[in-house]
């Protein structure tokens, strides 16, 4: 069932044997009982007949291939059926077997000028088939096509070669090549010749045929092709010659090569299809809009704010801002590049900057006059973009482009796009934010997240002042900060400064919608490198629009559903807030709350307002050096301690770091004797080292703890082994697993407290030792998690500037290097960390309660590290482009920043600050996401019916040539859309409502029901 543009199921049953059925079932039942069978139907529908007759009485020796069923009729009724249906593809009985045939044939022509019937001034036409009963004869082809005679073949030796070039049968025809999706057709083409007739190129426009030439058509495309082509280049990205070839292949089985070619044509016509497509859409013409403005073509998102269109009312005298900023998202792509035109004088520009791309005679004059930056100092990770711009590529006239979209609903938006000539400079970006800005005239707050935000802000303003092609609507407030998920590969500080966590008002930002966007783009991106200027904007706009208008047809669906996801995970972060509140000191809560408050205040105008969301670092997290000194000092401080315990338990902490476990279990029966030789040495080494802090404990335990190592069992999995790489077994029957053999050095058991147990060591005095040893695994484990997140940071780092850009195969193994080189330090630290936190764990009795307290505090913020889940850097931390990235979370490390110390000297009060302060914030984003979502809902329905409403008004006003009804149709299709949008949102809302109760979002949504 069809309503209007939305279709509407009727609840249709799934049958019940494919419901039970899991797909691979279904595969192997049809395989057994069904493939033989429709096999054979095929066999059997090559069967001809020879004595059918027609229903009309005469011989059937002819069937259309694309008519359901094929029924086999007579010339004369296959000639009366496709009258209207020229370009259908027909086989004619020969004697044996179906031959392909054409219906000019059976003398179907194509009548112009009279709504597909003959011309009355013309006599000579055709009145029926005739002798068209027996098999139709070859012909060879003319010279008139090029591509037809370039091959030495003569027609009559095979029947389904493509014949063209054939002479018309009667005066008045014209043979044409006419391009359908059904493939390459050469016809009879029937020009009206009345006195007042019109062009030949307006007869072919009216009956549905592009001619390739308004001078003397000899070729033309149908709309239908040129729209199929238009629409499979934007869904599957085929290219223009693909795409003609694939028809010469439809054409022609056999000799695809002697269809003729039009593939130049195809490219020319769809361009200028494309154009008029996209005029017609922004409806160019009507009064309201006689010629396009910068952006025109483009589709606006109708959830985001446009003053004049969708505000809601007195949005600008509303005390919260926040409902009714914008939000946009900045980022290059160095994947759309662009060759320098070897005559750039003859580019000819259908749309300059009528879409998405930028007018360039205004843009190269900004560049040409654009204020020189000041210099700065990269103090985060390197970027790539920024660094590239000292690099300029001489045979390409773009290096990439930069862009911006709405950063909660993925829109592009209009005439932003910039081409960058030496990398991702400050001075492209400008312009594109530029841009932004005066689409946005009348905004009051604009939140623009870039993953080089924290560099790219510092002097913003100053540019804006400097450069004379730039400006900023007066009254907009500008604040900024960087995705979630390039955030982390910057500096600690950028996290509280710039996370979209903490931005007040930005609701939640989970995604970075530019990225995807980049991946259509880049699809397309070996197709727009060659093309001229002006063709790639038209191209490219072409592909923003349609990714645009895909978001579209989308939009209320995706708003339902995060409207659905708002109101259920809102109450749980309010409960868990509420849990925090509970759990610390009134006057604690106090403090933290009213510090929030002024650190969003301050935000606009000072980013490091925000670091009170990060730890503030009186001193640094404690390191195992830093502990040891401390342990160190201690010793000698007091009397009759045992000076050098904490050196000799570092010693024993080191020896058991060296890794020498992870470097046996990579070597095989089968590795070089270098490597296996290096492996025995470093053993030898170890030895030496172990027995010599064997011999350095005796110093430190008594002969009944020395006594008690010896009894205690080895635990293999203490050197990480679930962290080694894994590897393939080669070792085959004849070679032991390394972890079975007797008396390998690197199992050897070491005299630490932790190797005996908190328990143990209290029987043997071994106290202070135990009390030692627990700092300095909390050390090396802050080490190690430190080194972990440098690591994974590393490695996110590699993917962004060395991965995903490498231009060539070497550079990209090169790049996957560099990728396993820190694969291999994140999993060696991570095994130290393991392996520390397995040991520290020992260092507690549970059955005593002095220890119970210590160890349930310890475990909390010691949590085990999940390899598969933890350390997954290619998800959101690496590539932003990964799909399903809104249900990802950080591990649980990254927010471990509350090692350092305030300055009563207790982390722990620290730490319990820093994640009130991070619920806090989760509670308020949650909150906005609900009021946020409730006002993009209102905002999609106005901005669809203004738009309905502006077509609607153009009907009314325009009744001349089709006019007013294709403003009607377009009237019917937005208010389609926006009917179907507030079906969904009126179920949505009566299903699913906010868990929770909430003075804002109470004000907000009362405010705006």
């Amino acid at each position: 069932m069809v309503s209007g543009a939305v279709f509407v199921p009727h609840g249709r049953q799934p049958e019940s044997s494919i419901a039970l059925q899991k797909p691979h079932d279904y595969q192997r039942e049809w395989m057994a009982t069904k493939r033989n069978i429709y096999l054979h139907e095929l066999y059997g529908m090559e069967i001809g007949a020879d004595t059918a007759l027609c229903r009309c009485g005469k011989a059937a020796l002819w069937r259309c291939l694309e008519c359901i069923g094929s029924a086999v009729i007579c010339a004369h009724c296959l000639r009366d059926a496709h009258l209207l249906l020229p370009f259908h593809r027909v086989e004619f009985w020969g004697g044996t077997s179906w031959r392909a045939a054409w219906l000019r044939t059976v003398d179907v022509q194509v009548h112009l000028g009279h709504g597909s019937t003959p011309c009355p001034s013309l006599r000579d036409v055709s009145s029926g088939p005739s002798g068209c009963e027996e098999a139709p004869e070859g012909s060879a082809p003319s010279d008139e096509d090029a591509e037809a005679t370039r091959f030495d073949v003569h027609l009559d030796d095979a029947s389904d070669m493509p014949r063209v070039g054939e002479e018309p049968r009667y005066r008045s025809t014209l043979m044409m090549v006419i391009v359908d999706t059904s493939g390459v057709h050469e016809i009879p083409v029937v020009f009206c010749a009345c006195p007042n007739a019109h062009p030949r190129d307006i007869q072919l426009l009216r009956m549905g045929l592009y001619p390739a030439t308004w001078r003397r058509p000899q070729t033309a495309f149908t709309f239908r092709a040129l729209d199929d082509f238009l629409l499979t280049n934007k869904e599957c990205k085929t290219p223009a010659f693909s795409y003609y070839s694939r028809l010469r292949r439809i054409t022609s089985e056999s000799f695809p090569h002697m269809v003729p070619d039009r593939y130049r044509d195809l490219l020319r016509l769809s361009r200028q299809w494309r154009n008029l497509k996209a005029r017609r859409l922004a409806g160019i013409g009507y009064p309201d809009v006689p010629v396009p403005g910068p952006g025109a073509f483009a589709i606006k998102c109708p959830a985001c704010p446009w003053p004049g269109i969708n505000m809601l009312p007195n949005w600008d005298s509303d005390e919260d801002k926040w409902p009714h900023a914008a939000s946009v998202i900045m980022d290059g792509n160095f994947g759309a590049q662009h060759m320098k035109m070897k005559n750039p004088e003859d580019d000819v520009r259908f749309a300059d900057g009528h879409g998405y791309m930028v007018t360039d005679e205004p843009y190269k004059n900004h560049l040409k006059n654009a204020c020189k930056p000041k210099s700065q100092k990269l103090e985060c990770n390197e970027h790539r973009a920024v660094i590239g711009a000292a690099s300029e590529r001489a045979p390409l006239e773009a290096t990439g482009i930069g862009a911006a979209c709405c950063s909660r609903h993925g829109f592009f938006f209009p005439h932003c796009v910039v081409d960058f000539q030496r990398g991702e400079q400050q001075k492209n970006m400008d312009y594109c934010l530029f841009q932004v800005s005066q689409f946005l005239n009348g905004i009051i707050l604009l939140l623009v997240l870039y993953d080089v935000w924290c560099f790219y802000y510092k002097h913003l303003l100053w540019r804006f002042e400097n450069c004379p092609a730039l400006s900023l609507p007066d009254n907009l407030t500008i604040t900024g900060g960087v995705g979630q998920f390039h955030v982390h590969a910057h500096r600690a500080e950028c996290y509280a400064r710039f996370s979209p966590n903490f931005i007040p008002g930005a609701g939640q930002q989970l995604i970075e919608f530019i990225e995807p966007n980049w991946i259509e783009t880049n699809e397309v991106a070996g197709s727009t490198r060659g093309m001229s200027t002006g063709h790639r904007q038209e191209f490219l706009d072409d592909h923003m629009n349609d990714s645009n208008w895909y978001k579209m047809t989308r939009l209320a669906v995706a708003l339902t559903r995060k409207w659905e996801a708002a109101c259920s995970k809102v109450g749980p972060a309010m409960d868990a807030f509420d849990d925090l509140t509970k759990n610390s000191s009134p006057d604690n809560v106090k403090a933290w709350t009213q510090a929030a408050e002024s650190a969003a205040a301050e935000r606009h105008t000072d980013y490091e307002a925000m670091d009170i969301y990060a730890v503030q670092s009186v001193k640094p997290v404690p390191t195992q050096q830093q502990i040891q000194l401390e342990l160190a000092q201690a010793e000698n401080a007091r009397r009759g301690a045992q000076v050098g315990a904490a050196a000799w338990i570092v010693s024993g902490l080191k020896l058991e770091e060296l890794g020498v476990a992870a470097k046996a279990r990579t070597i095989l029966p089968a590795s070089p004797i270098a490597d296996r030789l290096a492996l025995e040495q470093m053993r030898g080494k170890l030895l030496k080292d172990i027995e010599r802090f064997h011999r350095d404990s005796r110093s430190y335990l008594s002969g009944d703890a020395l006594r008690a190592f010896l009894d205690v069992h080895r635990d293999g999995s203490a050197l990480g082994a679930e962290w080694d790489e894994d590897q393939v077994s080669s070792l085959g029957a004849d070679g032991p697993d390394r972890e079975d053999i007797p008396g390998v050095v690197e199992r050897t058991q070491l005299f630490l407290p932790s190797t005996l147990g908190a328990g143990a060591c209290r029987t043997y005095g071994m106290s202070k030792l135990l009390q030692a040893e627990r700092r300095l695994r909390v050390g090396q484990m802050n080490d190690a998690l430190h080194a972990v997140r440098v690591g994974i940071g590393y490695k996110s780092y590699l993917y962004r500037t060395s991965v995903r850009v490498a231009n060539s195969q070497t550079k990209k193994l090169r790049s996957f290097d560099d990728v396993q080189c820190a694969d291999a330090g994140i999993l060696s630290n991570a095994r130290v960390y393991e392996t520390a936190r397995s040991s520290l764990l020992r260092l507690y009795d549970p059955a005593n309660p002095e220890d119970e307290e210590e160890l349930e505090s310890t475990t909390a913020r010691f949590r085990p590290l999940n390899r598969s889940k933890d350390l997954k850097v290619n998800t959101a931390i690496i590539e932003s482009t990964t799909r399903g990235l809104s249900h990802l979370h950080l591990p649980w490390f990254w927010y471990l920043d509350t090692g350092a110390t305030t300055a009563d000297g207790s982390w722990t009060d620290e730490m319990y600050r820093v994640v009130w302060l991070r619920g806090y914030a989760r509670k308020m984003r949650w909150e906005e996401e609900v009021v946020l979502v409730h006002v993009e809902m209102i905002r999609m329905q106005e901005a669809l019916e203004r738009t309905a409403r502006v077509w609607e008004g153009r009907a009314r006003g325009n009744t001349e040539g089709g006019y007013a009804s294709w403003a009607d149709r377009q009237a019917h299709l937005w208010r389609s859309l926006r009917s179907h949008a507030a079906g969904l949102f009126e179920r949505a809302r009566a299903s699913h409502r906010p868990q929770c109760t909430s003075a804002i979002i109470s004000r907000n949504l009362a405010k705006y029901s």
